[in-house]
């Protein structure tokens, strides 16, 4: 049997004629507090969404969205926006909420619409130079292949299965990475560490107040390096697409690490620019833009100019207590940013600061307790990596029917 008699059964179709676009507004209210999304908060092409704001802090009109539909970015949509979420709520009206005209081809139609080969016919067809939108008129006279409904459904099944583990990978990481912010707070903000109890509180004399008896207030640059990257000339082809990962802003993630960044360079890209090759679990924090994103190198990783890298000088200090130390003073940061249009951080920020440092023996202490949850952080995280890549292998063929399914069993 040829594969275009085992899909006899698929049928083309305007996209029109299974889906829809909803377009119910909502006018946002002070009084009134909704879940939000926003393009912001969505991931790009990973199909996931990485957090959520509230209707009352937005003013535009917006739009309403039901549990299961689908959002597709409008908005440069080759950045592969998409998303279903479990929960209803309101989004920007720069995505579009569609839904299947039939509830049993939902799921079939999510996956249908994230396919990267029909996001590129999308992007083909946007309006706009610096910030191309698709149009829905033109997205629902788009042909679509479509199988029968219980293939449609096993399809979705074997996908559904990789997002669900990809969730619960998700949710995973999430537990720990909230657990070591909170060890650190309770230790080193609120002073609960093992055995203060016995412990002197004394007056620092300094902004800090009073603070465990043989603790230091230090400035932020006697403690951790700051040191600055670099970008190679661009029209130079030999210094780029190597492998070395080159860490930009754009490459901060939602998690701890940033596993994944848009370029590389070569050594010789490296020799040629003012970034060094920093080491695993190095803290990259973005200075320029949106300040005051912070990750981890999960690997040896050159950076550009927009980020500085820190780094413990101390042997007694860990990187890891430096990230959580950072994190905490995010806020702080952003408003000791300088600039006009673009908010920036410069090594004065950090030459301004004073730090706590504990003693070196609750510093070890330390290490041993979260060394191996950063670890174990790491691996759930380049786990989550090769889910989202078999997944997004397997989908365009499964979609296409370049992968036949009649013939599996499953429930």
């Amino acid at each position: 049997m040829t594969v275009s008699d085992a899909k006899s059964g698929w049928k083309q179709v305007k996209l029109g004629d299974i889906a829809k676009e909803f377009r119910d507004t909502y006018e946002p209210k002070t009084e009134e507090s909704i879940t939000y999304l926003g393009l912001e908060h969505i991931e790009q092409g990973t199909l996931r969404i990485n957090g959520a704001g509230k209707s009352s802090a937005t003013s535009s009109t917006k739009l309403y969205f039901n549990n299961g539909d689908i959002l597709f970015g409008k908005m440069r949509p080759y950045f592969r926006k998409v998303v279903r979420p479990k929960f209803s709520g309101v989004c920007s009206s720069e995505i579009s909420v569609i839904r299947s005209t039939n509830d049993n081809y939902q799921s079939f139609l999510f996956y249908l619409l994230a396919n990267q080969v029909f996001v590129d016919r999308v992007s083909k067809t946007t309006q706009g130079t610096g910030m191309p939108r698709a149009k829905w008129d033109v997205m629902s006279n788009m042909m679509v292949d479509v199988p029968p409904l219980p293939t449609q459904q096993k399809i979705a099944s074997i996908l559904s299965a990789f997002d669900d583990l990809i969730e619960n990978n998700s949710k995973r990481i999430k537990i720990l990475e909230d657990m070591v912010q909170m060890i650190y707070k309770e230790w080193f903000v609120d002073f609960k560490f093992p055995g203060h109890e016995k412990v002197k509180m004394v007056d620092s004399g300094t902004e800090f107040g009073e603070i465990p008896e043989g603790w230091e207030v230090k400035g932020f640059c006697e403690e951790i390096d700051v040191m600055s990257g670099g970008t190679p000339k661009t029209k130079i082809s030999e210094y780029w697409d190597g492998n070395i990962p080159f860490f930009t802003p754009k490459d901060a993630s939602a998690n701890f690490y940033s596993l994944v960044t848009e370029k590389s360079i070569t050594g010789l890209g490296l020799s040629k620019c003012n970034s060094k090759l920093y080491p695993k679990n190095t803290v990259f924090i973005t200075a320029r833009g949106t300040v005051g994103k912070c990750s981890l190198a999960p690997f040896d990783m050159a950076m550009n100019q927009s980020c500085y890298a820190l780094s413990t000088k101390a042997t007694t200090t860990s990187n890891f207590f430096i990230f959580l130390l950072v994190l905490n003073l995010v806020a702080h940061l952003r408003k000791q940013a300088i600039g006009g249009v673009f908010d920036t951080i410069t090594v004065a920020t950090f030459e301004r600061l004073s730090i706590l440092i504990p003693t070196q023996d609750l510093l070890a202490d330390f290490s041993v307790l979260v060394n191996s949850v950063f670890n174990q952080i790491l691996i759930l995280q380049k786990q989550q990596i090769k889910l989202q890549q078999t997944r997004d292998l397997l989908l365009p063929k499964l979609v296409s029917g370049e992968i036949l399914v009649d013939n599996l069993t499953i429930q």
